[in-house]
């Protein structure tokens, strides 16, 4: 009889939990439908099924404040669930939030809310925590209209409305966030008619003037221009090619590169790491490798975000050797296309007196606009939301063009890692971006994994 791995039993939990919520739910048994599509959510992350099953839970059981009579029992799990690990913390201040304990419902909705900005159960705890007057919801609501954050536009009137709520509520810190919002407002009607004033005295060029200093930009930008190769993924349904093709070919998951005597990376603790792609250099030596490499493997622990990079400089086919990935899950064979682009850094990290001067004065107080409309008629690239080689990132210090540390490091690769499942076998509920560079001094690698919020 096949055994169960740990995914496979979380998610029949998971399924049983979301069945047990929905029949408690249709019976009106709000306390009981909480928890048990708590638990299934928890445990199916992914599942947006369950989210919004939860988020109805919620709202239809309302919450309000406490009585006397529970509040000794929430305030003893409130302060419990401070001192407690990740989901034994969450459990407790989902039963003292059933009891109406508000600062428990708060510390939940933002648990929620750190996971993925706009969940659905951090809404609907929102909306309960307003509904129960609640001041320090109404103040971080109008700080979200404020700054245009969490799925809330920036309106700054709705904002103060929100904020003053909060102040009336007792909330000491809303006044003086409400005074220092009129502040900037009144500052950013002066610094617009600042602007509006400098842009009449002084206009953009056109003309001659203006494509002669385009012509000398393009001569000051083109030494800091580096090859990138970009990574396609082939997204049409792809059979696997035979194993001594697949081991030399650039591909995410199925079979890697291993040469006799290798043996499958493994961490510290014990477990083994997830394979995630290739790169193989092609014949014309196109691909944006560091010198000399001619395969780019990455191999990552997505739970510990462990990196373990492996370079080889060369292709030895009769030592090539067939290792399946320990790993319970199957690894789908995906193959990858390959691009060669001329990139930029972006604007503000080149760090160029010459650049910067040139750019402001074809479009004075906008300089990044014309380096922008620029770049873009020449053809060329500035860091973006997309997987590569080389190339330039903007989200290292290391990259800056006038770093001289910098010119040590070599960008190895930006993976973009769609939420909730995507070719390079990230599961997540949010985007991210993970980096790979290569300290070309030292031969030490690194990788860095930032989720995306935006």
């Amino acid at each position: 009889m096949k055994r169960k791995n740990t995914i496979e039993q979380e998610q029949e939990l998971a399924e049983a939990a979301f069945e047990k919520g929905l029949k408690a739910l249709k019976y009106e048994d709000y306390d009981d439908a909480v928890y048990e599509l708590f638990k299934a959510t928890r445990l199916g992350f992914t599942e947006k099924n369950h989210h919004k099953a939860l988020a109805d839970a919620l709202l239809k059981r309302g919450l309000k404040p406490l009585d006397k009579k529970n509040t000794a029992k929430a305030e003893k799990l409130f302060e419990k669930a401070n001192s407690c690990r990740e989901l034994t913390r969450l459990d407790m201040w989902m039963e003292a939030a059933l009891l109406g304990h508000l600062d428990s419902a708060e510390a939940l909705r933002r648990e929620f809310s750190m996971a993925v900005s706009t969940t659905p159960e951090a809404k609907a705890l929102t909306t309960l925590l307003l509904n129960a007057n609640y001041p320090k919801a109404w103040y971080d609501v109008g700080i979200c209209y404020e700054y245009g954050m969490s799925g809330y536009p920036a309106n700054k009137e709705k904002a103060i409305e929100c904020l003053k709520k909060a102040e009336k509520l007792g909330y000491e810190k809303a006044a003086s966030t409400i005074e220092n919002i009129k502040k900037g407002d009144l500052e950013d009607k002066k610094r617009a008619k600042a602007d509006e004033e400098f842009r009449k005295k002084n206009p953009p060029l056109s003309g001659a003037e203006k494509e002669k200093a385009e012509k000398e930009l393009t001569a000051v930008l083109h030494p800091l221009l580096k090859k990138a190769t970009l990574i396609v993924i082939n997204k049409e349904p792809a059979k696997a090619p035979p194993p001594a093709t697949q081991i030399v070919s650039s591909h995410a998951g199925g079979l890697p590169y291993f040469e006799e005597g290798e043996q499958w990376p493994y961490m510290d603790n014990g477990e083994p790491y997830e394979f995630i792609f290739q790169i193989c250099q092609d014949a014309k030596n196109s691909v944006i490798l560091p010198q000399g490499v001619k395969i780019l493997q990455l191999f990552y622990d997505w739970e510990n975000q462990e990196e373990h990079i492996v370079l080889y400089d060369k292709i030895n086919i009769d030592m090539v050797k067939y290792i399946k990935s320990p790993i319970r899950k199957k690894s789908k064979y995906i193959p990858l296309s390959l691009k060669t682009i001329d990139m930029l850094p972006e604007y503000d990290c080149l760090y160029s007196k010459e650049v910067y001067a040139l750019a402001e004065k074809i479009h004075p107080g906008s300089g990044w606009q014309a380096y922008n409309k620029l770049t873009d008629s020449l053809g060329y690239t500035r860091p973006l939301l997309e997987s590569y080689l080389g190339g330039y990132t903007a989200e290292f210090e290391d990259y800056r063009t006038d770093n001289k540390q910098g010119k040590n490091h070599h960008n190895l690769f930006q993976l973009y890692l769609e939420e909730e499942g995507g070719p390079f076998g990230y599961q997540s509920a949010y985007d991210a971006l993970l980096y790979g560079s290569l300290n070309i001094k030292t031969k030490k690698f690194s990788a860095f994994l930032r989720p995306n919020y935006d």
